[in-house]
């Protein structure tokens, strides 16, 4: 659904296996190209930018929030989770599967290509000289639409501005008056 076979070049949303690529500890073997498109096709690019792609199985479940979905003591047998864990469990993937939220991590699943379901981290960055091509291994690309939602998610999620919360106070009040003028929250 999300990927399709590699054609002939090197272009936005372009999965490759970039070895040489590695953050503290951790290996990143795969990456998708962000760089522009049209910047790649009429040769303008002095640097290829890349973004890190991670096995999803492992990043989700390490997650803060879905760690706070489990009760303290979980093995790991999701049948002995309440109807509501399993429930918030379904939600919390969910919102990942579709890409409903501007966040850190953006869903491919591995689906076409045999790859394991896949994040891209948008804080793993790397370019490299345009020179380096030929050192990476093309493997697949992100298919359209899901391309350009990955590119806009990006651009969203690096650009976001930060914004002090109101009050409880203060959304309490507007709740209660968005929701009816008689009724209180």
């Amino acid at each position: 659904m999300w990927l399709e076979p590699y054609e002939d070049t090197i272009c936005q949303g372009a999965i490759v296996d970039y070895p040489d690529w590695e953050f503290g500890d951790v290996k990143i073997p795969l990456a998708v190209v962000l760089s522009n498109e049209c910047d790649l096709t009429n040769d303008k690019c002095g640097y290829l930018i890349l973004m890190g792609l991670l096995e999803a199985d492992f990043v989700l479940k390490s997650s803060k929030e879905y760690q706070a979905i489990l009760p303290e003591n979980f093995t790991g047998n999701f049948a002995n989770l309440t109807k509501k864990q399993k429930e918030a469990i379904t939600k919390y993937f969910e919102g990942f599967i579709h890409n409903k939220d501007i966040r850190r991590y953006f869903f491919l699943g591995g689906d076409a290509l045999g790859l394991p379901n896949l994040v891209v981290d948008f804080q793993l960055l790397k370019s490299i000289p345009y020179a380096n091509i030929p050192e990476l291994k093309p493997i697949g690309k992100v298919k359209s639409p899901f391309k350009e939602q990955m590119i806009v998610h990006f651009a969203s999620y690096t650009s976001r501005i930060p914004t002090e919360r109101v009050s409880e106070d203060i959304k309490l009040g507007l709740l209660n008056s968005l929701i009816s003028s008689d009724a209180e929250i």
